[in-house]
């Protein structure tokens, strides 16, 4: 940490340790208007399972093209359509 110590910037985007939370905190800030924490865990269980529903990959380096991402988002969305219309 001296004059002649460089340190490695990335950005944040290509730190995936500073990606992990970012899931957490958009889960969170809606949930601020639950009256009840069962609410509120119902809430962040189905859209964790959505999300993980619609996410084109399977590991995070993985890569998948932007044609087939879209016809895996499509599909998924179809089949969430038709799950929650029979429900």
């Amino acid at each position: 940490m001296g004059l002649t110590s460089n340190n490695e910037v990335r950005p944040c985007t290509e730190n995936p340790v500073e990606q992990s939370h970012r899931p957490v905190k958009h889960r969170y800030h809606p949930t601020l208007g639950f009256g009840e924490f069962n609410a509120a865990h119902r809430f962040c269980k189905a859209v964790d399972e959505v999300s993980n529903f619609l996410r084109p990959r399977s590991r995070m380096a993985e890569f998948v093209s932007l044609s087939d991402r879209r016809k895996k988002f499509m599909k998924g969305v179809s089949e969430l359509q038709e799950l929650f219309q029979a429900a």
